[in-house]
């Protein structure tokens, strides 16, 4: 292989979808209308792991539907951990609860989140379609902690989940979670679920206070216009660090594998597909192939497309590096510019 040159942009994180399958049917999901119900070659995974490492990508996170499914799942997370800095595996946790993998257990680059899709028994049901998914899913974090395996667990913050905030608070403190995670429910560009996202920042208060409240470690990864959020509020959640949103897509820092092999770069624009699966599979079998293209003139202007703010007031703001206005898929559905205000 010639010399890599390493100038140019690099994802520092690779996101592999491992399949669109699911055994869950979460009413919120991002993922309805664009998911292929097939299963990731796990060879294109490995050369995958390969040669974005030899690039620089340092990062990795295994994604579904759902990831347990696929059955080299836990030799994938081996390769993972053996060739770049961490490996996440993002799981509704329901296969875990019987069992944790051996080899995850003192492997410190590996990270598992397990999203919480209800408060309850009938909520998760409710939310999911699954009556046993809540036993299920509490079990797999019980496990996690008491393996000491590096965790966090998820909750979405959408109409369905937003009457019960507290219940699923306490119920993961209960339990012992390292961290506790809230993303906001956004849709994607091929599915029909609607939020209120100016009602929904109204709870960001709320969630915040109820973990301090009884000492859970949280974040809020918030993908809205930040100043939606008032601003002694915003300014102590910055200060604690309880607060975070940074996408890649502008800055051709994260890449998604796609269960079909083809590549796109985001995990909500999963149906834009950017590289069919044969150029996909061509152009991560040499690091050079994949640098030049990641580089190339028409990638450079498509995450110029993307790098822009959403407001002129944002670019004097700030918070204008992290926010930048919020997702673009935001203003793909509503207006902000009422909200949005310089600080």
């Amino acid at each position: 292989m010639s010399t890599l040159n390493t100038d140019g942009v690099i994802p520092n994180r690779v996101w592999f979808s491992l399949t669109g399958s699911c055994n869950n049917k979460c009413t919120w999901c991002y993922r309805n209308g664009s998911e292929i119900n097939s299963f990731l070659d796990p060879k294109l995974v490995v050369q995958a792991i390969k040669t974005l490492s030899q690039c620089g990508t340092k990062k990795c996170t295994l994604i579904g539907g759902e990831p347990t499914l696929h059955k080299d799942l836990t030799y994938l997370t081996e390769v993972a951990t053996s060739e770049m800095l961490s490996c996440t595996v993002v799981t509704n946790g329901r296969a875990l609860h019987s069992n944790i993998p051996e080899s995850w257990k003192n492997n410190e680059r590996l990270h598992v989140v397990v999203s919480l899709h209800g408060a309850n028994k009938d909520h998760y049901t409710q939310n999911t379609g699954e009556k046993n998914g809540f036993k299920q899913t509490c079990s797999a974090i019980h496990n996690l902690v008491k393996s000491d395996i590096n965790h966090s667990v998820n909750v979405v913050v959408g109409k369905e989940n937003i009457p019960m905030l507290d219940k699923f608070i306490t119920t993961v403190a209960e339990i012992g979670a390292n961290m506790l995670c809230f993303t906001i429910a956004i849709s994607s560009l091929d599915d029909t679920y609607e939020t209120d996202p100016v009602e929904i920042t109204k709870y960001v208060r709320n969630i915040h206070e109820k973990c301090e409240e009884i000492g859970q470690p949280h974040v809020l990864i918030f993908s809205l216009p930040w100043c939606l959020i008032d601003q002694p509020l915003l300014e102590e959640l910055i200060e604690k660090r309880n607060l975070m949103f940074n996408c890649p897509v502008d800055k051709g820092k994260g890449v998604v594998i796609k269960e079909n092999g083809g590549l796109t770069v985001c995990t909500h624009l999963s149906s834009h597909e950017i590289l069919s699966p044969d150029k996909t599979h061509l152009i991560l079998s040499d690091p050079n192939l994949f640098y030049d293209f990641w580089n190339s003139p028409e990638m450079n202007r498509f995450r110029k497309t993307v790098d822009v703010y959403r407001h002129p007031a944002c670019t004097e703001c700030k918070y204008r590096l992290y926010c930048k206005g919020g997702c673009p898929l935001w203003w793909e559905q509503h207006d902000f510019k009422q909200h949005i205000h310089r600080r």
